[in-house]
């Protein structure tokens, strides 16, 4: 039997071919997940998308665009056909010729075209991985910034909070500086008022023991609450008029009460002859006032 193989050419196949380390194309058969890696490629998917859809990393998908993607697609991106693989096979009559048509020297006779694929491929891959590099580097350098600016942006409310916290704190001693002012202003009056009233009673009159000793008492009291509010609000205290005075009036009463009255007398008494101008500057002095 003479059986005629006629001549057969396939041109501009796209082979889903892997480049060996010599330059020229291996068989690489795709997994299903290559298989939705490519699809998505295909389809404009990012990186991130892909990455997130399918649980695979930056790497596999960069390995599926260059053996598959990178390979169909060369022709339309580099301008020429550098993934076309061309197979030339001989005639049957030649075959015939040569007394075998088995498929050894049927492979033999085969002529696959890679040059151009070797040289161009190799150029594309290169490309892609920069275009890899700079999408991921792009990626990284997002996150990155949107990370800082959460970080800033809390880092700001904190110091916002802070500053908050502390106007308030500061307030609140304002509030209680205030109160305690008005406390001390309020004290002072009283302790001047009492003052005011001891002074108006020390004239020359009749006094009974007892009389003389209650403001020998009060005077005493008086003196040392007058001592203890200038402490708590720093005044100075020596050479203040209110206290010169008031001890004159201790000194007064105590004369009086240990030898011009016993106990339990009434008598007519005359104050020393500084007592009646004292307590006339009794009556302008102030915390303020001095010698």
């Amino acid at each position: 039997m003479n059986n005629s193989v006629s001549a057969v050419s396939i041109v501009s196949i796209p082979l889903l071919w892997k480049l060996g380390n010599d330059g020229n194309p291996k068989n690489k058969f795709m997994t299903p997940k290559e298989e939705q890696i490519l699809m998505m490629l295909q389809d404009g998917k990012s990186y991130t998308n892909i990455q997130t859809v399918l649980q695979v990393s930056p790497s596999k998908i960069a390995m599926v665009k260059k053996t598959y993607l990178t390979t169909g697609s060369a022709k339309n991106e580099a301008g020429s056909s550098t993934t076309a693989t061309t197979i030339n096979t001989t005639t049957g009559s030649d075959i015939h010729e040569n007394g075998s048509n088995n498929s050894s020297e049927f492979a033999n006779n085969t002529i696959i075209n890679t040059k151009t694929q070797s040289k161009m491929g190799t150029n594309q891959y290169f490309n892609d991985d920069s275009d890899m590099d700079y999408s991921e580097r792009l990626e990284l350098e997002k996150i990155k910034l949107e990370q800082a600016h959460e970080i800033a942006l809390r880092k700001l409310d904190r110091e916002e909070e802070e500053l908050g916290l502390k106007k308030r704190e500061l307030a609140l001693r304002e509030k209680q500086l205030e109160n305690a002012n008005a406390r001390s202003e309020k004290k002072g009056k009283i302790l001047l008022a009492k003052f005011k009233r001891l002074a108006e009673k020390c004239k020359d009159g009749e006094w009974s023991y007892d009389n003389a000793l209650d403001a020998y008492n009060t005077a005493l009291a008086l003196q040392e609450e007058i001592e203890q509010y200038c402490l708590e609000n720093n005044i100075e205290s020596s050479g203040l008029m209110i206290l010169t005075i008031l001890e004159r009036i201790i000194e007064e009463f105590d004369q009086m009460t240990e030898e011009v009255l016993s106990e339990g007398d009434t008598d007519e008494v005359t104050f020393d002859d500084d007592i009646p101008d004292l307590m006339e500057q009794a009556k302008d002095v102030d915390f303020d006032t001095y010698e």
